[in-house]
């Protein structure tokens, strides 16, 4: 999100939304799936406030209001803050609570 922000020199992000998804084996089915361990919303605003030096990753996700895996050693998922419909290509708002 940094460099993202840092590389924005128009001033045009406003919002930057980041779901983290791993991909692996699904025990139960042995197929492969999509999972969401981690996610973040951020306003620039709140973003260019932050003293990154000094603050840890988890402490700083939490104060943002991210989300992370309780258990994600064993890929339980959360689910992300936005998706995409596959069908249709819009964007869906999800439940941020599991």
């Amino acid at each position: 999100m940094y460099e993202m922000y840092k590389a924005d020199q128009g001033d045009y992000i406003v919002e930057i939304i980041f779901n983290g998804f791993v991909i692996s084996i699904n025990p139960y089915t042995k197929r492969k799936d999509r999972v969401c361990l981690i996610n973040l919303k951020l306003e620039k605003s709140i973003f260019t406030n932050l003293n990154l030096q000094n603050i840890g990753k988890h402490l700083c996700l939490l104060n943002l209001d991210g989300q992370i895996s309780s258990k994600p050693e064993e890929l339980l998922p959360i689910h992300p803050i936005i998706i995409k419909d596959k069908n249709t290509r819009n964007f869906i708002k999800t439940n941020m609570s599991i």
